[in-house]
């Protein structure tokens, strides 16, 4: 051979060495780890049930850097925290056919496009995509095929599309029996604008969508977020999960069931054929799939039982305070509250907290003119919070009738007032870019309270190791109460609209008291009390929802009220210090504490 020919041959021959040293395969045939960085290699599976463990970057692949094609089942790979492994164009990794494939990762997954790739008759295969990693794509990230099936997807990291296409969809046709949970931490995506038509998750048949993370499609809320492509799929959107974009079905016997919590306000935007179920137990309105919470009109009437609980327990403190000296002063008293509700199935849960001031003026030897100022606020599960200003003016009235040691008493009050109530309440919905929208409304209740009572006390004289005497003293009480309410229509954010609601309540109690002096100064109380309260009028509130006409009327309309509690009253030189612990009980256990102080002066 010539010396040209020659050299020409060796260049040639090392040109194709070098050239298969560089596009080279490594077959996976047992278990095996890669644990240094490697460039432009595909990982060929060529075995059953075997794992790849990826620690290091394996990058520079044009198309199938790791390949479980080709009928391979029981495959593993899993990649490493911190690890890439990337193509330059398609199939990061190809499980084309394959059967229960299992794909764990924790570190970045990319490809131009199908960066995981189950088509063909790809069946059983689960990926799961853990918090910190990312699986991501220019174009449809996880494919899927009309003849896959039963695949599943795990996320609590990253998932996005960011050019066009899907982050999860079929191919062609509709896939059948996948499921995809998105959990609290995860983030499926679409970010580009170049095909913003194409829905961020697109399902075939028989397939499920559970989402407590954020699924968008950050093109626009007006563009797709779900398609149901085939029939029979459900779509579950539970706990604070975010989803940013429509959810349309375009087959039959698709589902959207919400399982936010009781209370919590949503509305999303829907088209298609939905059956439409809310798991929490609120009621969910069709025409876009829609509720709110009714915790502050559900609460009207125990909050205005718990505001006459407090006035007849401050008019038997400012009884205690005043004593017969009751000419030319005035008793003031600052109070503050806390009661709680711990919730049920059906009614939400509470906290509701406040303080203010009472006032009384003696008027006659038995009469008074009351002032009652409130601020407080009620704290709803569901993120529904209602700020409260209120103020009471009315009249209070008492006789007593002594016999002896024994004291007959007869006492009652009345009064009117309005209150300023500031509603502030977090929606979830598909409307807005966020995923939330915050409601702000104001209106008025205008409230009446009349109580009235009968007492027989009995004292009991006994005397103390210094000289002086101790008094204890037994009392009881039977009395009722008559509220009422009224607030008128008020709509929150043109979404919600409440129709006008008049409520009128009853209550009937029995109280018994047990007092011990200590001293001339201070006294300790032990009592308990048996109510039963009820709702005569106004049980139902009407309401609409997207101009969908709904009302309710499954509150705590009638109940029977048990409480004890126990007081520290001490007499302050023109006044009277108290302390009270008060625990409620009924078919929810209530809290109450309070306490304050008293003051007596003259002007």
């Amino acid at each position: 051979m010539r010396p040209g020919l020659c050299f020409f041959a060796l260049i040639l021959a090392s040109t194709v060495a070098l050239g298969s040293s560089l596009v080279g395969a490594a077959d996976i045939s047992s278990d095996t780890t890669i644990s240094s960085a490697n460039t432009n290699t595909q990982q060929n599976f060529t075995a059953n049930n075997v794992t790849l463990t990826i620690n290091a970057d394996t990058t520079g692949r044009t198309n199938n850097g790791i390949s479980v094609d080709g009928g391979i089942s029981g495959a593993t790979v899993i990649v490493g925290s911190g690890v890439t492994v990337s193509v330059t164009n398609n199939q990061a990794i190809d499980g084309t056919g394959s059967t229960n494939l299992t794909v764990t990762n924790s570190g970045i997954l990319s490809a131009v496009a199908k960066t995981i790739e189950l088509e063909g008759s790809a069946s059983g295969a689960v990926i799961t995509n853990n918090f910190g990693g990312t699986i991501t794509a220019a174009n449809n990230t996880i494919k899927t095929q009309n003849n896959s099936s039963n695949i599943t997807v795990n996320n609590s990291g990253v998932i996005s599309t960011t050019s066009i296409g899907h982050a999860i969809a079929t191919a062609t046709g509709t896939d059948s029996g996948m499921v995809i949970n998105n959990f609290s931490t995860g983030q499926i995506l679409k970010t580009s604008t170049a095909d913003a038509a194409q829905e961020t998750i697109e399902l075939g048949d028989s397939g499920t969508i559970t989402n407590s993370g954020q699924i968008r499609n950050d093109t626009s809320p007006s563009n797709t977020s779900i398609r149901l492509k085939g029939d029979n799929s459900t779509v579950i959107l539970q706990d604070g999960g975010i989803v940013v974009g429509r959810i349309i079905s375009e087959g039959t016997g698709n589902k959207l069931q919400v399982n936010h919590g009781l209370g919590q306000a949503y509305f999303y935007d829907t088209a298609g054929t939905l059956e439409l179920e809310d798991l929490a137990g609120n009621t969910i309105v069709e025409g876009s799939a829609s509720a709110v919470g009714l915790g502050a009109q559900e609460t009207v009437d125990e909050l205005l039982a718990l505001k006459a609980s407090n006035l007849r327990a401050a008019l038997k403190r400012y009884t205690i305070s005043m004593g017969a000296e009751r000419g030319g002063s005035t008793w003031g008293e600052t109070f503050g509250f806390s009661s709680n509700r711990s919730g049920t199935t059906k009614l939400q849960k509470y906290q509701a907290s406040g303080f203010g001031v009472n006032v009384a003026r003696p008027v006659t030897l038995s009469s008074d003119l009351l002032l009652s100022l409130e601020n407080s606020n009620l704290g709803l599960q569901g993120n529904h919070d209602v700020a409260r200003k209120a103020v009471f003016v009315g009249l209070n009235i008492s006789e007593n009738i002594e016999v002896k040691t024994d004291r007959f008493s007869a006492s009652g009050f009345i009064v009117g007032g309005v209150g300023w109530n500031d509603s502030h309440r977090q929606v979830l919905t598909n409307t807005t870019a966020s995923g939330f929208l915050d409601l702000h409304t104001s209106y008025r209740s205008y409230e009446a309270i009349a109580s009235g009572n009968i007492g027989y006390n009995i004292d009991f004289l006994g005397a103390v190791s210094d000289g002086e005497l101790s008094k204890n003293s037994f009392y009881t009480e039977l009395g009722f109460t008559l509220a009422g309410v009224h607030i008128g229509d008020y709509n929150e954010g043109n979404l919600f609209f409440w129709d006008e609601r008049s409520l009128i309540q009853e209550s009937i109690y029995l109280r018994e008291e047990i007092s011990h002096k200590l001293g001339k100064n201070s006294a300790l109380k032990l009592g308990a009390e048996v109510e039963h309260r009820k709702v005569l009028i106004g049980a139902k509130q009407k309401y609409k929802i997207n101009s969908t006409d709904v009302s309710f009327s499954n509150g705590r309309n009638s109940e029977l009220l048990m409480s004890a509690n126990f007081d520290v009253n001490h007499k302050i030189p023109h006044g009277l210090a108290y302390f009270q612990i008060q625990q409620r009980f009924s078919r929810d256990q209530q809290g109450f504490l309070g306490g304050g102080i008293g003051v007596k002066f003259k002007f």
